[in-house]
């Protein structure tokens, strides 16, 4: 959806090694739904998650195509103006 469609593990590496509290890594979510990792706590990822509103029903959010965040005016569009760029 950030405009990178095969840079899902390095999304994943990313929020895995991220230690700020202020940001939201418990949202990140599997493309089908399922919850995946979250430090090995996946009680307190899905304890986040429904207390935002979220049906979360073995391992899985329900109504996900319903919930998920969609990048621009149609999902896989990026949003005009913002650019996706890499370090190297």
């Amino acid at each position: 959806m950030a405009g990178r469609p095969r840079a899902s593990r390095a999304v994943g590496n990313i929020m895995r090694n991220c230690s700020d509290s202020s940001i939201p890594c418990h949202r990140v979510i599997g493309a089908g739904g399922t919850l995946g990792g979250y430090g090995r706590d996946l009680h307190l990822k899905r304890t986040l998650l429904v207390a935002e509103g979220l049906i979360v029903s073995r391992g899985v959010v329900r109504k996900f195509p319903e919930v998920r965040w969609k990048s621009g005016p149609r999902a896989g569009e990026p949003v005009s103006g913002v650019r996706v760029t890499t370090r190297r």
